[in-house]
C-alpha cells in the first residue's frame, strides 16, 4: 500500500458493503494502515448509524467488533467509513 492511502482513504470517507461472512462473525474489516490505526488510537468510540460503540480496537488483522445483531441488520448495505477527529463514524451510503 503506497505511504498513507489508508489513512486518506479513511479521511475522505470509504465505502464498504459487509459480507455475509462478516455478519456472522460480528467483525468487519476496517484497515490494516498503522497510520490510520494511530489516528484513531488504541481505544476508540465507534458511532454504527444509531448505535454509539465505546472502547473499540482495531485488530491485527484490521477487523473491529460490532457485533452479531447490529451487521446482520445492516449487511448488503452500502456503507461509509470515516474517521473524524478521534471517532470512527459509519453511516449508510444515500443512493
Amino acid at each position: 500500500m503506497a505511504a498513507n492511502q489508508g489513512l486518506k482513504r479513511l479521511l475522505r470517507g470509504a465505502e464498504k458493503t459487509i459480507t455475509n461472512s462478516e455478519a456472522n462473525r460480528g467483525y468487519f474489516f476496517v484497515t490494516n494502515d498503522h497510520l490510520a490505526i494511530n489516528k484513531l488510537g488504541q481505544f476508540f468510540d465507534v458511532k454504527f448509524i444509531d448505535h454509539m460503540l465505546k472502547d473499540r480496537h482495531i485488530d491485527s488483522y484490521g477487523r473491529i467488533s460490532v457485533g452479531r445483531v447490529i451487521l446482520k441488520e445492516y449487511k448488503d448495505k452500502a456503507l461509509l467509513m470515516k474517521i473524524e477527529g478521534k471517532h470512527l463514524t459509519i453511516k449508510i451510503v444515500k443512493s
